[in-house]
């Protein structure tokens, strides 16, 4: 990474001189390079943000790795490079709403699937204990 870039990466981005924007115009023009160093030079943040939101180190890496994943398929529709480092963001972003909208999902799917369990155990019970009373037959 240039130190010209890392020496201004925290600075406001105003849109037209955004250290980065010569990398995400590399990226998108298809070079892997550029854009490997835009995944070096943004990940660490991402992975914070993302960490921050889950709390587990695992799905925090596993969300991160989606997000540039989905970046590098999508980067040719950006239309202002400028504007990389929010595009990224609101990928992370989404991609935390998803992770959370899918395990929500699945607690409930796991929710109903042990209610079920439990009713058939009860009728069970139920059958069980009136077959075994006199005159129940």
């Amino acid at each position: 990474m240039s130190s010209r870039i890392q020496e201004n990466f925290n600075a406001p981005a105003n849109g037209i001189d955004a250290p980065w924007t010569p990398l995400v115009k590399r990226a998108k023009a298809g070079s892997r390079s550029a854009f490997a160093e835009l995944v070096d030079l943004f990940q660490d943040d991402i992975f914070k943000m993302v960490f921050y939101r889950t709390r587990t180190q695992m799905d925090a890496e596993d969300i991160t790795q989606e997000v540039f994943m989905q970046a590098f398929r999508k980067l040719s529709g950006l239309k202002k490079v400028e504007l990389f480092k929010s595009w990224l963001f609101s990928i992370a972003i989404n991609r935390v709403r998803d992770f959370f909208r899918k395990k929500r999902f699945r607690q409930l799917k796991e929710y109903r699937q042990l209610r079920r369990q439990k009713i058939r155990r009860e009728l069970r019970s139920l059958r069980d204990r009136s077959k075994k009373e006199p005159g129940s037959e």
